[in-house]
């Protein structure tokens, strides 16, 4: 990096058409300063105290350590830079919860850059969006599981983490050597949250590449409601013996259960991109990211991008990721009570109203709302004019994600029968 560069940020109002001039997000102090390994996120949180803000994160090379900056004005000017985190850490990803709360997850390096017998991935959580941070807390040890591919340049100590909109779980996917030596495999790993950070689920592999075969650039994206999560990753299974370890392709690791079980790998790119065709950073590299958005329901998929070098360059190719199975009951209430509750029924059950809001948790199921917060209903009742024939108009609207759940009406003459 040199003296005086700067991170900037441009807005379009007309779907990108056109774009504003820059605001300055980071701005260098120094040679060697950075900012590098930035990311930005967005509050769309109508609801929360921090609606609207935007977070940006960056490496900062003299500090070794992530800065945060925050606007509250659509990104025309910024709070004063501020570091955040363990210092010596990487591949920060920040990100908003529901309640507009910031998450910012990174990779702690304990020795050097590339001494992988000690790391660990951290995460910190900011209850007031930014100006404030409870204590760190260790996600996952990475001492002597961290890997490298042995010929692209990639981004290894770049996890990916995001949050679902309903309930604000905390999903996160990275790589790393799997299982016990001499018979240990390249692996994407997943685990998840549902008390903010404080604890993960046991890691699973969700890559289902034959051992010997690379797997990098991981990246994850979860549907609104936590059920549908997507991993997409380079992956080197189709490589032949005679190709000299160059050609990778893209795949997907997908759950419908909020990542308890996974389908088996769906491959995204048709063709397989030779990496000496792309471009050399002392490593041939596709980059150290790529992209994910999920699906929000049937009609809307999500969408997956990637650096292909099928047409003889490096360029981004997209493929839309459609979302084939809906929601259940069962896995609803693991994405939202703990173990504890899980076995207690008046608190999980279908008749129980842990919040207090009058809606028992099926109801609060059909009609796409959280149990563990009161809630206002979803029924409109509108009645016409007095009298004996009086009519009542009930609206509702139905979760379109739904898989088991049938609607029906009843009517009653004296409201007790």
């Amino acid at each position: 990096m040199i003296a005086g560069e700067e991170m900037v940020l441009s807005k379009s109002l007309d779907s990108g058409a056109t774009f504003g001039p820059p605001s300055v997000v980071f701005r260098a102090e120094g040679l060697f300063d950075g900012p590098d390994k930035s990311w930005l996120a967005i509050n769309t949180f109508p609801r929360s105290p921090t609606a609207n803000r935007m977070a940006a994160v960056a490496w900062m090379g003299r500090a070794n350590q992530t800065s945060l900056t925050y606007s509250d004005d659509g990104g025309a000017t910024w709070s004063s830079p501020k570091p955040v985190g363990s210092p010596n850490a990487t591949g920060a990803q920040p990100f908003f919860l529901p309640d507009g709360s910031l998450a910012i997850l990174y990779w702690h390096l304990l020795g050097s850059y590339y001494d992988n017998n000690s790391s660990r991935i951290e995460l910190i959580v900011s209850p007031d969006g930014g100006e404030t941070f409870g204590p760190t807390n260790v996600v996952q040890v990475m001492s002597g599981f961290w890997f490298d591919d042995p010929i692209a340049e990639t981004g290894p100590q770049f996890p990916s983490a995001c949050a679902d909109r309903q309930a604000g779980l905390i999903y996160l996917t990275y790589q790393a050597w799997n299982g016990a030596a001499p018979n240990r495999v390249r692996r994407i790993l997943f685990t998840k949250s549902i008390d903010r950070g404080q604890t993960w689920s046991a890691p699973v592999p969700v890559s289902d590449t034959p051992a010997g075969k690379s797997v990098f650039n991981l990246v994850i994206a979860a549907s609104p409601d936590g059920q549908h999560v997507t991993i997409a990753f380079a992956d080197k299974r189709h490589q032949t013996t005679n190709s000299f370890d160059n050609f990778v392709d893209y795949y997907l690791a997908e759950s419908f259960d909020g990542g308890d079980t996974w389908q088996p790998n769906v491959r995204l790119s048709e063709f397989s991109s030779d990496l000496r065709k792309a471009a050399n950073t002392g490593k041939p590299s596709f980059g150290e990211y790529q992209g994910i958005v999920p699906a929000l329901n049937f009609d809307w998929p999500g969408v997956a991008v990637w650096i292909d070098t099928r047409s003889g360059n490096a360029d981004p190719y997209v493929v839309r990721v459609n979302r084939t199975k809906g929601t259940t009951f069962d896995a609803w209430r693991r994405l939202r009570f703990s173990t504890n509750h899980l076995a207690n029924l008046a608190v999980s059950g279908e008749n129980a109203d842990p919040d207090g809001d009058g809606i028992p948790n099926l109801a609060e199921y059909a009609f796409d709302l959280e149990p563990n917060h009161p809630d206002a209903g979803r029924l409109k009742l509108t009645q016409g004019a007095p009298g004996p024939s009086a009519a009542v108009t009930v609206a509702y609207e139905r979760w379109a994600m739904l898989s088991d759940i049938a609607f029906s009406w009843e009517s009653s003459a004296d409201l007790a029968s």
